[in-house]
């Protein structure tokens, strides 16, 4: 209701598997369409702006140094400067090209908030998730060739309906809590799960899958795709960043989140928010198995094939017959 009321904008440019493309094919749509809000929020009456970065603008090993040399995690006022150079993919180039842009625009009076998320997972009440994100594609990548590689890296994933409520508290609330017309809000899970517990899920709810080194997992990968008898696997798209060095690649450097938490307060306070009990801010095993009930419903995973330690949650039929006649639309309403 407060969004429906206003002219402010929200943009938020999907990245899914096609973060993997190179900077020229996420120009058009993530920087020149940055371009496009600012010149419409400096039209006529002034409007604030909401955009939805990423943390894959802070994905450079200077952060990640940053994150372990400062207590509180990489700051939200940084410039950004670090990763000005040494970002791997197109999609963190095109979002630090568009965050550049945005805080240029701020600096000559465009009021607004940048906010970054990390992974942003379903929602943790219905377990509705879009099919084509990574960590979904690696659950279903693991029961494909029945093994999970040991990965212990932190994994900063944040359920949609948090990062929602986020993204609306920094609109209104950012510029008086920061004091600045534009201002950074990063999005971080306390605490944060390891890739090992997002993956080790699967065995919880009954699913066959050992934990295996990781170089012994990238040749049941590697072995699985050469086989044009098998399903495609799910991780194909992602073939050379799966395979490459994957422990390297996922490393998420820690972040402070001052701004994101005192905008929420404030959000909550003026509004005396309901939903924040119902919108967690990290995950826990309950919402895997939701999420993977949900999975399963679709058709998108396998059912468990062994009686795990727990069992998976009943979904909701009222969204599944929704889903299943195309009446919810988007990318994740269809399996």
């Amino acid at each position: 209701d407060h969004l429906s009321n206003t002219v402010d904008l929200v943009i938020h440019n999907g990245a899914q598997v096609n973060w993997m493309l190179p900077y020229s094919s996420m120009r058009a749509a993530n920087v020149l369409s940055t371009l496009d809000c600012i010149r419409l929020c400096s039209t006529g009456k002034p409007k604030r702006l909401a955009f939805v970065s990423s943390t894959s603008t802070l994905d450079s090993d200077h952060y990640v140094q940053l994150s372990r040399d400062v207590e509180t995690g990489v700051p939200e006022a940084d410039d950004l400067e670090g990763s000005r150079k040494g970002l791997g993919t197109g999609y963190g180039q095109s979002k630090w090209a568009s965050e550049f842009v945005i805080r240029e625009a701020g600096r000559r009076g465009l009021v607004g908030a940048i906010i970054r998320p990390g992974y942003i997972t379903g929602d943790p009440a219905s377990g509705i998730s879009v099919m084509d994100d990574f960590l979904v594609r690696l659950w279903k990548g693991c029961l494909q060739v029945g093994a999970r590689p040991d990965i212990a890296n932190t994994l900063n994933a944040v359920p949609v309906t948090q990062i929602s409520r986020i993204v609306v508290a920094a609109a209104f609330h950012l510029s008086a809590t920061t004091e600045q017309s534009l201002g950074v809000a990063q999005v971080t899970s306390h605490p944060r799960l390891r890739l090992n517990e997002w993956m080790g899920a699967l065995e919880l709810y009954g699913y066959g899958v050992p934990k295996v080194p990781y170089q012994e997992w990238c040749t049941k990968v590697i072995d699985y795709t050469s086989d044009d008898s098998k399903e495609e696997h799910a991780l194909l798209p992602l073939f050379h960043f799966a395979v490459g060095n994957l422990p390297a690649n996922t490393i998420a450097p820690e972040l402070d989140d001052s701004n994101a938490v005192a905008a929420l307060r404030s959000y909550d306070e003026g509004n005396e928010s309901r939903d924040a009990k119902s919108s967690p801010s990290t995950l826990d095993m309950d919402i895997l198995g939701m999420y993977l009930a949900y999975l399963v419903a679709v058709g998108f995973l396998p059912p468990p094939t062994e009686k795990g330690e727990h069992e998976l949650p009943k979904v909701d039929e009222t969204r599944l017959q929704a889903i299943a006649a195309d009446s919810l639309g988007g990318r994740s309403a269809r399996p």
